[in-house]
């Protein structure tokens, strides 16, 4: 069989071919171009790809993969979500019950006027480098607290499964957008890229906030995104590289 390099060189001269004009502005079909497209038709799918890049699939192909793609995907990581939320209970160190909640939140009420997260205690925004620093001396080792307080409790779970469903959607849009741009690209490739997405949200935003703020949870989000964006990435590892 013939080299890739002496392949490479046919496909070169056949393009030149195909592409060369003639004084009418038309394709000249020479007698060696239709010999070498009809070994072209030969050729697999992979190295029609390598060796003539201006050949590719069609564009209601990609479409497809991309839309089913972002929608499998997407259903694949509410789910999860939902799941580790709801009946699986890997969240409720971030959920916990206090003693005595109606005496707290009735306290609350009474000292918040809006919606908000309350950092407790926190420093004047005007005060000083020395208070600062002298604030902070005289908290170290006492209770602090953060808490997100509404004034009104929504039981209407609707729009935010709508919302959640759409955030899934959107980042697996992205995910598939990225990934149908790798060339080459395998099942393996396809599976660890996902990975590590979904891995590389979970440390800029929940482990950034279990750093700095001490956020529980930290493991239980770890969890989520391995088993979400991993079953994701084997999905897409399978769907964008079906034939």
């Amino acid at each position: 069989m013939e080299n890739e390099y002496t392949m490479k060189r046919k496909m070169n001269r056949i393009t030149d071919d195909v592409r060369s004009e003639s004084s009418t502005g038309r394709f000249e079909c020479k007698e060696r171009s239709i010999r070498a497209l009809l070994l072209v038709t030969k050729l697999s799918c992979k190295n029609s790809e390598k060796f003539l890049p201006f050949i590719s699939k069609p564009k209601s192909t990609k479409m497809k993969k991309l839309l089913i793609g972002t929608l499998v995907g997407g259903l694949i990581i509410f789910g999860w979500q939902t799941a580790s939320w709801t009946f699986l209970k890997l969240h409720n160190s971030e959920l916990m019950q206090a003693k005595d909640q109606d005496g707290i939140i009735n306290y609350l009420s009474s000292q918040f006027t809006e919606d908000g997260q309350y950092y407790i205690p926190r420093a004047n925004d005007n005060a000083s480098s020395k208070e600062m620093e002298d604030f902070q001396k005289n908290q170290t080792g006492k209770p602090w607290a953060m808490v997100s307080y509404h004034k009104a409790y929504d039981a209407d779970m609707i729009m935010n499964m709508i919302r959640g469903i759409l955030s899934a959607m959107i980042a697996a849009f992205f995910a598939c957008w990225i990934l149908m741009k790798q060339n080459p690209r395998s099942a393996m490739t396809t599976f660890l890229s996902c990975l590590f997405i979904g891995i590389a949200g979970y440390l800029y935003i929940p482990y950034a906030g279990h750093i700095w703020m001490q956020t529980p949870g930290a493991l239980q989000n770890l969890l989520d995104v391995i088993v979400s964006w991993g079953v994701c990435g084997i999905w897409l590892g399978w769907w964008l590289n079906k034939k």
